[in-house]
Parts: C-alpha cells; structure tokens; sequence
C-alpha cells in the first residue's frame, strides 16, 4: 500500500503546473513567460486536457444498439433520447459529437410523430458532420437532407466583452481567432468563452439572442503581487497566478489573501531550469524504481527484525464479557 501511494503521489507530481493570467498583468509578458517555459501551460490548455473523452456515451450507444438490434424499440429509444438530452451538457469533441447525432437520427427513425422536430434538433446541434446514409431509412434521410438545404446561416456580432477571452466554441468547435463575428443557423447551439484571466462562460441559446449579450468578466486573480487575491478553486491543480515579469504566486484553493511576496513570490528570470533540473526529469521514473526499491528493502529490514524478537505469551482473558461468543445462526 505504502509503494502504491508512493508511486501515485509521483505520478501526480509530474503534471504540469497551471498559469493562470491575473487581470492586472501584461499579456505580453504572460505569454513570452510561458513561452520561455514549456514545462508549464496556461489555463486554456488545461482545460482542453482536463476535457478527456466521455465512456459514458459509448457505453450507452452499445445497450441502445443492443436493444435496438433485439427488438426492445422502447428500451433502446429511451436511451437514444437520453443521449439526445446530453447535447448540450459539455463541449463535445467530434468523436463524440457522431455518437450523439447517431443517437438522434436513431431517436427520429423510431419517432415518426416528431421525426421532423427531431431531425431540425439534430441540424441544429451539428449540420457538417457526414452521415452513414445505408444505416437508416431512404425517406427519412431525404427528409434529413430536406431540411438541411433549407437551412439558412446568418451572420452575427460576437457579444460585448469577446475579445477578453482567448478561445471561443460554439457546438464545440473553435472559433477563428481574432473575428468579431460569427456564422450560425437558426437553432439552439451552445456558445463556449474560454479566457487564461477569467471564469468560463457557457451558454445555450439561439444566435441572435447570444449576439445582444455583454459578457461578464469574473476574473480569476486580482489585486497585486503584494495583495493578490485568487476567486477561483484550484484545489488538486498546481496552480500559479503569473502578476508580473518578476512576480508568481501560487494559487492554493480558493484563497482571498496569500502571504506576501516574501514568502511566496519567485523572480521569473530565475525559473528557466538548470541541466540538473533538465537531467532529473528525464530520469524521473528512474528515481521512481529507486525509491520503490528503497522501501522494499526498508520493509525486508523491519520485517527481519520483527522475525527475531523473542515471543511474547498472552494470557486470553476468562471472562465471556472479553471473549469473541460465536453468533448463533
């Protein structure tokens, strides 16, 4: 157990510590620090990373086939729609997008009353993914590719406030840096605004409604390198908030007042790491297997030890109040 948490606690060291960019700071400087030093990312990257692949979905997709080929139409059909449902919960990656507009087309196939309602939610979530046209019904892909030459994109200002945040999704794809505008149809569609110096914002609306909003600015670390402030949870990240060119703090929890530079702060002319630094991580789990076998031999030590103490004789106590009665079945 001891050698598990051991190597556990290792591998968790050699995650590669968050920068967060406080809203006083240059952005310059921020991203020339980041640049000058790859073994750290910023807050956007770690939100990509921490954005892994979701097993749930296939999981679902495999019961929902399952009853489907059976012939357990409800069955399958309450998950497809519970799987139609999850849509909008994340940003979903492409792999993951197919499994849900699988779902859905399956959804409209076994719903002829909605099919129609259903197929527009579909093109609504996702219109440029190809779809296997052999695995449904003729009329209803012609009434899928009816629906979809009728759809209309329309042009729209990105909302107040878009340029302070760094990455922006709808349906989960990325926007093109640096545009004030933005080509949707009519529909529902998620809208995602990722920034390294402020809170995630997400919405679920229509184009033109998204459009009128002015975004608000949470930012993730305020005040100054000798009263920073952090308003943001970073418990079981390594995170730091990056103030200035001389000045990293790190950001431990959800903490209003740090302790003063002194204590904390680091001159970041000094980070760029030595060969020493270099040569140890490259050897880290070489010293992972030597610490390993440093416990092991500690233990075969104790364990020795223990083997050749004298033994000791305990006298069982009488008294049934002390004694193990065995439970009558």
């Amino acid at each position: 157990m001891i050698i598990l948490q051991l190597l556990a606690s290792l591998y968790f060291s050699t995650a590669q510590p968050v920068v967060i960019k406080a809203e006083s700071s240059s952005q310059f400087d921020y991203e020339k620090y980041l640049e000058e030093t790859p073994s750290r990312i910023s807050y956007i990257q770690h939100l990509d990373r921490k954005n892994k692949k979701n097993k749930r979905l296939q999981e679902k997709l495999k019961k929902a086939q399952f009853y489907f080929l059976e012939g357990s139409l409800e069955k399958a059909q309450n998950i497809f729609s519970e799987m139609s449902q999850q849509r909008w919960k994340q940003d979903w990656n492409v792999e993951e997008k197919k499994i849900i507009v699988y779902a859905m087309l399956r959804l409209a196939q076994l719903n002829k009353k909605k099919r129609k309602q259903i197929l527009q939610k579909t093109l609504s979530f996702d219109n440029q993914l190809p779809i296997k046209e052999d695995l449904f019904p003729p009329p209803m892909v012609a009434e899928y590719k009816k629906i979809k030459n009728a759809m209309r994109e329309k042009v729209y200002p990105l909302p107040e406030n878009s340029k302070s945040f760094g990455k922006i999704m709808i349906n989960g794809r990325p926007l093109k840096k640096g545009t004030s505008f933005f080509k949707a149809s009519q529909g529902k569609k998620r809208f995602t605004f990722i920034s390294n110096s402020y809170k995630t914002l997400s919405f679920v609306e229509n184009p033109e409604s998204l459009s009128k909003k002015t975004l608000k600015k949470e930012a993730l670390a305020t005040g100054s390198c000798q009263s920073p402030q952090i308003h943001q949870d970073f418990s079981g990240t390594q995170a730091y908030a990056f103030y200035d060119a001389h000045c990293l703090l790190p950001a431990r929890g959800q903490i209003q007042d740090l302790l003063p530079q002194t204590a904390y702060g680091q001159n970041l002319k000094a980070r760029s790491e030595s060969p020493l630094e270099k040569k140890w991580k490259k050897n880290t789990w070489l010293w992972v297997g030597a610490t390993v076998l440093g416990v092991f031999a500690t233990y075969k030590v104790l364990e020795a030890q223990r083997q050749n103490r004298p033994q000791r004789i305990e006298v069982q106590p009488t008294n049934d109040y002390f004694t193990n009665t065995p439970t009558q079945q």
